[in-house]
């Protein structure tokens, strides 16, 4: 009888310590607009790498609102290509796991 209460308790502190909470391994940007002639802008995240490349594919496509949350990207250093009309803008930023980094970003 012993034996078993042993193989519960066993199976019961396995299986709570498998349960505790991961860390995050993503992290994402947050574009806060300074002024209204960036709202409605087409929003491009790409890799540093990719960006420079002949072929560039975008891992992350949105449209631009007064404040833009983009999640879920791995940690790394990332372009974000943002265009309206007949403007362009480039924004160098770094994405860490488990945070979201706020950038400030003015179209004239």
């Amino acid at each position: 009888m012993i034996k078993k209460i042993l193989l519960a308790l066993v199976i019961l502190a396995a299986f709570i310590t498998s349960c505790e909470k991961d860390d995050k391994l993503t992290g994402g940007i947050k574009l806060i607009c300074t002024n209204d002639n960036i709202i409605g802008a087409n929003y491009y995240v790409y890799t540093e790498s990719n960006y420079n490349s002949a072929t560039k594919l975008a891992i992350k496509i949105g449209v631009v609102s007064k404040t833009t949350e983009i999640d879920d990207i791995n940690p790394g250093n990332y372009i974000v290509y943002l265009h309206k009309a007949y403007s362009d803008e480039v924004i160098a930023v770094q994405v860490t796991a488990g945070l979201t980094r706020n950038y400030e970003i003015f179209f004239n």
